[in-house]
């Protein structure tokens, strides 16, 4: 919910495949303010989306929050564990963007998500990450007085 009471709604633009049969993708790109500071929103595999990262850099973010439940079967998980790591990274680096990734840690039915939540600076630098299998609170202090980094 908003400061002012509204409410924001976004729809995952990237389904996957099993997705298709249950929900339409969605088309808009959601950005919210908190404190003056832009920030935009992907579902799981919209990370994948260099593009969409892009958009929401022209559409004033600083950063981007990422929610995601990459739950696999057990060997699936462990072979994707470092894409879904790197991509975090990549789309920070690529845009100059803050990346607040929240992934699901634990087992779904006979699937599994390794976690490996994090928070990525503006210089693809991971600044904080959970481990694979507890839950975890991660905590980073953004200093808005200053642009974001470059090198």
């Amino acid at each position: 919910m908003r400061p002012d009471g509204g409410r924001a709604c976004y729809h995952k633009i990237h389904l996957v495949d099993y997705e298709t049969a249950y929900f339409a993708k969605g088309s808009r790109r959601v950005i919210f303010e908190v404190n003056a500071q832009r920030f935009g929103i992907m579902i799981c595999r919209d990370q994948n989306s260099p593009e969409l990262a892009r958009e929401l850099k022209g559409l004033g973010a600083r950063g981007v929050f990422i929610s995601s439940a990459h739950y696999y079967e057990l060997v699936e998980s462990r072979m994707k564990r470092e894409k879904n790591c790197a991509l975090p990274i990549a789309r920070a680096y690529e845009n100059c963007l803050y990346v607040f990734k929240a992934n699901a840690v634990g087992t779904l039915k006979h699937t599994v998500s390794y976690g490996g939540s994090m928070i990525v600076d503006p210089r693809g630098i991971v600044v904080q990450k959970a481990g694979e299998t507890d839950e975890e609170l991660l905590v980073y202090d953004l200093d808005v007085t200053r642009g974001n980094p470059h090198w």
